[in-house]
C-alpha cells in the first residue's frame, strides 16, 4: 500500500510540473538525441540504452502533447515506479 501512495504521489507531482517540450537544460544533453532514437528506433550513442528505445516507442504513440512532452511523461511514470518500488 505505502508503495502505491508513494508511486502515486510522485506520478501526480512530476505530471502537474511537467515540462510541455525540452527545455534549455535538454538542449546541450542526451534529450533530443534520446527521443529521435526511440521515435525511429535508432541507437544513440552507446551504450545504446535499448530498454530505453522499446518503451519510449510506446510512449511516442500516445495521442497528446508533442513528442517531447510524451517522453517527459514516460520518465514520470519511470520515476513513479521506481518510487513505488523503492518505498
Amino acid at each position: 500500500m505505502g508503495g502505491a501512495v508513494t508511486g502515486g504521489t510522485a506520478l501526480a507531482v512530476y505530471w502537474l510540473t511537467l515540462a510541455p517540450d525540452l527545455t534549455a537544460a535538454h538542449w546541450g544533453g542526451d534529450g533530443g538525441e534520446l527521443i529521435t532514437a526511440a521515435v525511429t528506433l535508432g541507437v544513440p550513442h552507446p551504450p545504446g540504452y535499448p530498454t530505453y528505445v522499446l518503451l519510449g516507442k510506446l510512449f511516442g504513440f500516445l495521442p497528446v502533447g508533442s513528442v517531447a512532452y510524451r517522453f517527459n511523461l514516460f520518465s514520470a511514470v519511470a520515476v513513479a515506479l521506481a518510487a513505488a518500488v523503492v518505498a
